[in-house]
């Protein structure tokens, strides 16, 4: 025993021993995602005087949560003193609407939605001091802070956490609602096969039983506070689609469809709703016809940040309100021009992990709305009900897509053709058009109403859109007068000028025509201001205010159905409507408030559409494109029969250079510039565009009008230069030669003479055309150098070196040489030599 070691004791019992002697420290707080973006910071609270006003009100009244009910022997501010209180806690917020408590609130039961503080103290001051707030503050849109009182006493699950930001994972937990308690029979899909459950919506949770007694254990229970997406299935009547977020962000999120009764579809997805968003962020029964629903990102435009909120659609209108904002803003769907998906990266919103699609954006009238679910599947959702919104279109003017004007598409898009192609037209809308081309506008029109555009096809083209406006107003289910007011108007239209109320007329007419809905209103403003445009071209179109008022008047007092009924009363309301709509043409500008403004801003268009409109002389024969100074500058064009003096003499004119120092001429340019060569005066440009070109490549040939770096010089020029340098065509091997001018048979040739000043080789002078430059592979021994074409031999263009390339010892060796070949066809043939 006394050689054995002593032995030590257990590694976990010295572990537990130095834990029972350490304090107890809070767990570690997980790492942030590296996905996930960091959330805005935490405004500071000690920079407004409204936070100090809360606090010195605090040892006044007892305050609790605005969903929890806590009564007086419990709240934890009654037992404190003022220093203790508890203020505003980080990261905990909603709207200033949580905070507002109005003097005549009393205590209320624990069944109830709310109560607020205690019965026999009621709270004085808090309105005062937040409606100074609100006063000071409604144009900001910072985070405000949310009092909160934890209640430790009651079980966690049915204590529902307010809204509170995690400051590490950017997303809200829990979500506050009502506290909720709605029954019914449902149907729900599991697995392959359906099967009928009692369900029940109570305390925050939605649970499934087999019978109406809820005795046994639920069969399913959700957590409503994990809800992301409540709505309709639009492919299944009364069908409801709940999605949950699941605990692990990873794994797959829970989707129940359940079907409900038809009389209780509307109560299940309204309480569900309900049960999830804010108590304060919605009316009575904001959402009783409410749509879809749900917990989505968005941002609004390109350049603001990402924010969470509750989206919901209902009566064709987004709303959408921030988690910690009191009021909610609304897109009209009807007015959304684009709605489109699979965006660029960059526009992904940060805070969606596990996403392959990115987020949808609506298009509105120059802005833009981006929204992301919480995954694809909830995006998918999204993008399915606002599209399927965007093609529901009945018979009505409020039911049609929208202009940011409120009129539909397919009314303006009509009103504005006309007006640019036909109010000059002879028998405008009383001349029929093509039935097919009219059916085929307004089938385009309803379709797609932002993005298609009417093309005129012909003349009459604007006959069948004159059809397809009067058509679609036709086939209203109301007209766009509505009947209600008809007696009203045809009472003011028998109004005689003899009478005392005929000063007053137009203002009738306009206090009759505002009890429109907005759409009808302006609609008709808008069509009675068009009508006016077409009748002030009465000269030309012979559509006076009379014809107009014949043929419009049924248009806009009835439709078709209204017309099954014909009578002698049918005909003579006809007459009165005609008076009346006489009179809301002559006098439209007191009757819609028409400005001077928008007067002069359609005088402006007309003008514009007339000096577009006015034939400009067509140019005949081939045009040139010259170019200005170098290459994709500046163009303008001329006759391919102008000589390069006239074209000269024009150019200097517009560019107003003539009397530069600079001496400027016209140019041919080919392989790319490379070579560039002087035209003469007397030549033509049709037979270099128009033949030389044909057998050269095109692309690389140009005309360039540009400074001149070898100008005519009557005394610098020789008929003889010698040791120049000399390459064959397709040779970059140069020789030493001789050049010189002779007249033989009375045509000027140009002799090459060998190092012995023997002849080898003669060309005539017209058949030489002289480009200055060489191309860049010859690689001559100097760098003067000109290339030498012979217009009577033919070669190929595209071979690698064209024509016979000199090279010159001297810079003036090269300019005497270039005035010579000038010169010397207008010394021949006595002709005048154009300076320019």
């Amino acid at each position: 025993m006394e050689g054995k070691p002593i032995p030590l004791p257990r590694t976990s019992l010295l572990k537990k021993k130095k834990e029972q002697s350490q304090p107890s420290t809070p767990p570690p707080i997980p790492e942030r995602p590296k996905n996930i973006l960091k959330p805005p910071p935490i405004p500071p609270r000690h920079k407004d005087l409204f936070f100090d006003k809360i606090n010195n009100l605090l040892s006044q009244p007892s305050l609790s949560s605005s969903i929890e009910t806590v009564p007086d022997d419990e709240s934890p501010i009654c037992n404190k003193s003022i220093n203790e209180s508890v203020l505003f806690q980080n990261p905990e917020y909603a709207s200033m609407h949580d905070l507002k408590i109005s003097d005549d609130t009393s205590y209320s039961s624990p069944s109830e939605t709310c109560s607020i503080g205690s019965k026999d103290r009621p709270l004085i001051g808090y309105t005062e001091c937040f409606n100074e707030y609100r006063q000071n503050h409604d144009h900001e849109e910072t985070l405000e802070p949310v009092f909160v009182l934890p209640d430790k006493d009651k079980d966690s699950e049915s204590n529902r956490i307010s809204i509170r930001a995690d400051p590490i994972m950017g997303l809200p937990d829990r979500y506050d609602g009502e506290k909720i308690t709605f029954y019914g029979w449902v149907e729900c899909k599991c697995g392959r096969k359906t099967k009928r459950y009692w369900a029940a919506l109570k305390d925050g949770f939605l649970k499934f039983y087999d019978n109406e007694e809820c005795e046994n254990t639920s069969i399913m229970t959700y957590n409503l506070a994990d809800l992301v997406y409540v709505g309709k299935n639009i492919n299944i009547p009364n069908s409801v689609i709940v999605l949950l977020r699941s605990k692990d962000k990873t794994a797959i999120w829970t989707r129940v469809e359940m079907v409900t009764d038809s009389d209780q579809f509307k109560s299940w997805t309204h309480l569900l709703a309900r049960s999830v968003v804010p108590s304060i962020k919605y009316n009575n029964d904001e959402f009783s016809d409410l749509d879809f629903g749900g917990i989505v990102w968005f941002k609004e435009g390109t350049t603001s940040q990402w924010s969470q909120g509750w989206l919901y659609i209902c009566n064709k209108t987004l709303n959408y309100m921030k988690l910690n904002m009191v009021y909610n803003k609304k897109i009209d769907i009807r007015k959304i021009r684009c709605l489109k998906k699979n965006i660029c990266r960059t526009d992904w919103c940060p805070f969606v992990y596990n996403t392959n699609e990115g987020p949808i954006v609506c298009s509105q009238g120059g802005s833009s709305f981006y929204m992301q679910g919480e995954n694809d599947t909830c995006t998918d959702l999204w993008y399915e009900n606002i599209s399927n919104e965007l093609l529901k279109i009945d018979n009505t003017l409020e039911g049609q897509r929208l202009t940011d004007d409120d009129i539909p598409y397919i009314v303006d898009k009509c009103m504005k053709f006309i007006s640019t192609y036909g109010k000059t037209v002879k028998g405008l809308y009383r001349r029929n058009g093509s039935a097919l081309e009219a059916r085929t506008i307004s089938e385009g029109l309803k379709k797609d109403p932002p993005n298609y555009q009417i093309l005129r096809e012909r003349e009459e083209t604007v006959f069948a859109v004159a059809d397809a406006l009067r058509s679609f107003l036709r086939q209203l289910s109301k007209p766009v007068i509505s009947t209600d007011i008809h007696q009203e108007l045809y009472a003011i239209s028998c109004i005689n000028q003899d009478s005392l109320l005929f000063e007053s007329k137009c203002q009738r007419y306009s206090d009759i025509l505002k009890k429109l809905e907005i759409v009808h209103y302006n609609t008709l403003k808008n069509l009675i201001c068009h009508l006016r445009e077409i009748t002030d071209n009465s000269d030309k179109n012979f559509a006076t205010i009379d014809n107009i008022s014949k043929i419009f008047a049924p248009t806009l007092f009835s439709v078709d159905k209204h017309d099954e009924d014909i009578s002698l009363q049918t005909f003579t309301q006809t007459t009165v409507q005609m008076t009346v709509l006489r009179d809301l043409l002559n006098n439209y500008k007191s009757i819609f408030s028409i400005s001077d403004q928008y007067n002069g801003t359609a005088s402006k268009i007309e003008k514009a559409i007339e000096e577009i409109s006015t034939s400009k002389a067509v140019p005949i024969g081939l045009l040139v494109p010259i170019h200005l100074y170098h290459k994709d500058n500046q163009c303008f064009n001329v006759q391919a029969t102008s000589k390069a003096a006239e074209v000269c003499s024009y150019a200097s004119g517009k560019l107003n250079i003539q009397d530069t120092v600079e001496k400027y001429d016209l140019f041919e340019v080919i392989k790319g510039g490379a070579l560039k060569r002087k035209i003469r005066s007397d030549e033509t440009l049709a037979p270099i565009v128009a033949k030389r070109w044909l057998d050269y490549d095109h692309k690389e040939c140009y005309l360039l009008y540009a400074l001149d770096p070898y100008p005519l010089s009557l005394t610098n020029h020789k008929s003889y230069v010698d040791d120049v340098k000399m390459a064959d065509p397709g040779s970059k091997s140069f020789k030493t030669c001789h050049l010189k001018l002779e007249t033989m048979n009375d045509e000027i040739y140009m002799i090459q003479l060998n190092k012995a000043s023997k002849p080898i080789g003669s060309f005539n002078i017209r058949d030489l055309l002289w480009f200055d430059g060489h191309e860049s592979d010859r690689k001559p021994p100097y760098e003067h150098t000109l290339t030498l074409l012979v217009t009577s031999v033919k070669f190929k263009y595209k071979s690698k070196f064209i024509g016979y390339c000199i090279a010159f010892k001297e810079p003036l060796q090269k300019f005497e040489w270039l005035n010579e070949m000038l010169i010397a066809p207008m010394e021949y043939n006595q002709s005048p030599i154009l300076q320019y």
